[in-house]
């Protein structure tokens, strides 16, 4: 017998609490998002992490760049347009053990700490939005966000050293995580460390994606709306996002 004494169910939460002899295996999985929170709720923390994610991405162009800010704005809008245009490849080697090793890393992180549910499909009444939904996260965050981190901030085809890359890779996601607590993310999962964790797995897995696939937007942006969808329909994420 595993427990000698009584187990419940706490069905608001999803909580399974072991009384007794037992442990409890829920701890952290009980944590709401507010506990898990990263920095407070306050609009002066959201317009510190703008400002905080503008600099990275003005320095980084200027270091890239090296020229005035026309110029710079020229670069970026050829870049944003070389990735949209260009054919997508099937990923390098490389590339897709990164993406897979991001899942294999991301999804038992997830769910063991609570943030993640036992994946289902959506019920019946909620499938039409679901659908919507799969056309809906390609857009955004899927198009937009890959547009912009990736695509524009990561010069894949100038023939940059390999130093250099590193740098552009690492400000770029640095820059994609503190976006998530900016002043247009000011809902409480968005600030939840779990969710953060997650997201730098993902914008790591996009880039790997983007760089494996000769700089096509498609592949990146396809991935990032995927994941995103399943977690809003089949794990949990609408009524996180809702809350």
């Amino acid at each position: 017998q595993v427990c000698s004494s009584r187990c419940h169910t706490m069905h608001g939460s999803g909580l399974l609490n072991l009384e007794g002899g037992g442990t409890d295996v829920a701890t952290m999985a009980g944590k709401s998002s507010t506990e898990w929170a990263v920095m407070p709720d306050s609009g002066a923390h959201h317009v510190a992490a703008t400002v905080c994610e503008w600099a990275l991405v003005i320095m980084l162009l200027i270091w890239q760049s090296k020229s005035g800010p026309i110029t710079t704005l020229w670069l970026v809008l050829q870049r944003m347009w070389t990735a949209a245009t260009c054919t997508p490849t099937l990923p390098d080697a490389w590339a897709l053990l990164v993406i897979v090793g991001c899942a294999v890393v991301a999804l038992p992180l997830g769910m063991r700490s609570g943030f993640l549910r036992q994946p289902t499909w959506p019920p019946p009444e909620s499938r039409g939005e679901a659908i919507k939904g799969l056309f809906l996260t390609f857009l955004a965050p899927g198009v937009l966000e890959e547009i912009w981190f990736r695509a524009a901030l990561l010069p894949v085809r100038e023939g940059r050293e390999a130093l250099e890359v590193f740098v552009d890779m690492s400000v770029g996601l640095a820059a994609f995580i503190i976006y998530h607590v900016n002043v247009g993310h000011m809902k409480a999962v968005f600030r939840d460390g779990r969710f953060l964790m997650l997201a730098a797995l993902l914008g790591f897995a996009c880039t790997a994606a983007f760089v494996g696939c000769r700089g096509s937007l498609w592949p990146p942006a396809v991935l990032h709306g995927l994941v995103v969808w399943v977690w809003l329909f089949c794990m949990g994420g609408l009524q996180q996002f809702k809350g």
